[in-house]
């Protein structure tokens, strides 16, 4: 839209509003300037408005980058949401105008594959599926309390699949269940 690519802080509010009312999923909608300080946030948190985040790892890979990125796995600051944020950078004329970004809420990645495990149970196929992040971090997962929480040594096979390399393995699960 116009109002990000020129950088009209005015104009994005009512933008992102609109966003996000049409986008549950959504946790959060926001703007960082070139310098990294936050000049719009929705929903509006006075605790991050205005705040510096030019040295966060988001800020330094999406003002960097040419398209999209994603970071999983963290908490918002504004929420204290389980979220991964999806950020991008916006240029005129190959000058940073800031960094627009979104946070996809975890808790709804975690309900599809509850809804799978759960089938699965009625018909008597029990199932445990787990999303990790590169890092190995649990961001998604029917036991949604985990969320967030390192599964390398919990998940068999996951740093193999991390890596690159295809495994399978069965292994006591977390509840000692094959």
């Amino acid at each position: 839209l116009e109002a990000v690519r020129q950088g009209d802080t005015d104009a994005m509010e009512p933008v992102f509003l609109a966003f996000q009312a049409a986008r549950p999923d959504l946790d959060r909608v926001y703007w960082l300037d070139a310098a990294g300080i936050m000049r719009v946030s929705v929903p509006a948190n006075v605790r991050t408005l205005d705040t510096n985040f030019s040295q966060r790892r988001l800020f330094q890979h999406a003002s960097g980058a040419a398209d999209w990125i994603i970071e999983a796995g963290i908490v918002d600051l504004s929420t204290y949401h389980a979220v991964a944020a999806i950020a991008r950078p916006v240029r005129a004329n190959g000058v940073l105008r800031g960094v627009l970004g979104t946070n996809l809420l975890l808790d709804d990645f975690s309900a599809a594959l509850k809804a799978i495990v759960d089938e699965q149970a009625r018909q008597g196929k029990p199932l445990l599926i787990s999303l990790v992040d590169a890092q190995g971090v649990l961001v998604a997962s029917p036991d949604q309390e985990r969320l967030l929480q390192p599964m390398l040594d919990e998940l068999p096979g996951a740093a193999d699949a991390l890596a690159g390399r295809i495994a399978a393995q069965m292994a006591p699960g977390p509840r000692g269940q094959e």
